[in-house]
């Protein structure tokens, strides 16, 4: 009786621990999944954030570029403005080698464009 009673207390006792250890196993296994999710949310959210400011960069950059284009294109155009402005306010006779509207001038009527005189 005393046998009986005692592998009874020890078979109560090895399956309330095997329960306990089952409550605990999902326990510990719902909050590793729970835990997973976080981390994959967060990595989703990480790649979401990483390609807007990996748009925002190319458009920053596309900016950028557009305005160094404008800023060249202006100072192309000055730079011109100011070498045709010197053939017509400085007054030379015949043609200077280093003027651009000179050159212009002479390819414009199909002439030889003088060239510098060999030494």
């Amino acid at each position: 009786m005393k046998r009986e009673i005692g592998l009874n207390l020890l078979f109560c006792l090895l399956l309330t621990s095997s329960v306990v250890f089952s409550m605990a196993s999902l326990r510990y296994t719902s909050l590793l999944e729970a835990r997973v999710s976080a981390l994959q949310e967060q990595v989703q959210d990480a790649e979401a954030s990483a390609k807007l400011r990996e748009s925002e960069a190319r458009e920053d950059v596309k900016a950028t570029y557009q305005l160094l284009t404008g800023m060249a294109s202006r100072w192309r155009l000055t730079s011109n403005m100011q070498v045709r402005a010197y053939h017509y306010i400085s007054s030379h006779e015949g043609t200077h080698l280093g003027c651009p509207e000179c050159f212009d001038i002479h390819r414009r009527n199909g002439e030889a464009i003088p060239a510098k005189p060999k030494e």
